[in-house]
């Protein structure tokens, strides 16, 4: 197996990413492993190895290279806009977006992106949204933003449950994302499209190199769109890896929608109140908890419903040779439900939610 620069002795170093209440979270510890996520910190994957953070309570990003070392920090106290609003980040070579979302402002609802310049700790664009942004990942050229569906019009061609758009650089809307033809016709002999009430079939994207490759919600594999002259592509995953999505009704729905919103801005979680009382409510957990990338490898954390209850595994692909080059369980930590994975050099992070 091609694994040499990763190391496969050492992958199994997991970082103690844990969920405690930071005191002091400024100034940020100098090793990742020593960072303490609090319930108001979003984290996300560097596409080059290593994780930034927001951190919302103190309106200050941090970030840390591949080799878990600090590489810099700024406040965000000039930027603009606050981060308690933040719901949604990812980073691409030093840039970062962030959704944000007011639904304090006198004029309605506010949904704005920001693409800030880490290192400039400068915010080079505002995008205005057409709605609440619940996920954002990148291609090559474009921000990919998860929202919730706009309107069930025009629906053909569109992820069901949710609008998945591109924006580029310039912060420009350019259109929505389509679901791979492979996905569509499976949804089309299932039932399902865009016009219905469904919860959102867009899972993860992840880039490798040049190629974002797009695991969907109801199952363990990989989708390569069309990209860059290359054809459309499924890379199914080996019979004894298979995972598919699992879906929770009544009390077991609201325990973990009220979980999985543990940590988000008052705004959300008002909303996710709202929606609970309403009577009928229903939570699919995602076949895959997270991925990440650096360079051709992509690591996932599988979410395995077996006798012995939900655990979690983490795979690791070299997309350079669409093969699987590691797997194992983490413990019996189940798959953590904040979306968070990164990898750096001979180690994946991970978050540890059971201290």
């Amino acid at each position: 197996m091609r694994m040499r620069h990763f190391g496969i002795a050492s992958l199994v170093l997991l970082s103690s990413v844990c969920l405690t209440s930071a005191e002091e979270p400024d100034p940020f510890p100098e090793t990742f492993k020593d960072f303490r996520k609090s319930e108001k910190s979003i984290l996300a994957p560097r596409s080059g190895g290593g994780v930034v953070v927001l951190d919302r309570e103190n309106d200050a990003f941090a970030w840390w290279d591949a080799r878990g070392e600090i590489e810099g920090a700024c406040s965000l106290k000039t930027i603009g806009f606050s981060a308690l609003r933040a719901d949604a980040m990812a980073e691409f070579q030093g840039t970062v977006f962030v959704a944000t979302i007011d639904l304090s402002r006198d004029q309605g609802s506010g949904f704005r992106g920001y693409i800030i310049d880490l290192p400039e700790c400068k915010v080079e664009r505002t995008v205005n949204l057409p709605g609440p942004v619940m996920q954002v990942a990148r291609t090559l050229d474009h921000w990919v933003v998860r929202m919730l569906p706009a309107s069930f019009e025009d629906s053909e061609g569109r992820w069901p449950g949710c609008d998945v758009s591109l924006i580029d650089d310039e912060g420009r809307l350019e259109g929505q994302l389509p679901p791979p033809k492979g996905l569509l016709e499976r949804w089309d002999e299932a039932g399902i499209h865009h016009g219905m009430m469904a919860g959102c079939t867009f899972g993860r994207l992840a880039l490798a190199r040049k190629t974002h490759w797009i695991i969907p919600v109801e199952r363990y594999e990989f989708w390569r769109p069309r990209q860059r002259g290359l054809s459309e592509f499924l890379l199914s995953v080996p019979v004894c890896l298979e995972s598919e999505k699992k879906v929770f009704t009544g009390e077991e729905a609201q325990d973990e929608a009220q979980l999985r919103f543990k940590g988000a801005s008052v705004d959300v979680q008002e909303q996710l109140e709202e929606s609970l009382n309403k009577g009928s409510f229903h939570v699919q957990l995602p076949a895959i908890s997270a991925a990440a990338s650096m360079g051709d490898l992509l690591a996932v954390t599988v979410r395995v419903h077996d006798e012995t209850g939900r655990r979690c595994r983490l795979d690791v692909w070299d997309m350079g040779l669409e093969d699987i080059v590691f797997t194992t369980f983490l413990d019996a930590m189940e798959c953590n439900r904040f979306g968070f994975l990164a990898l750096g050099n001979d180690v994946v992070w991970v978050l540890d939610e059971t201290k």
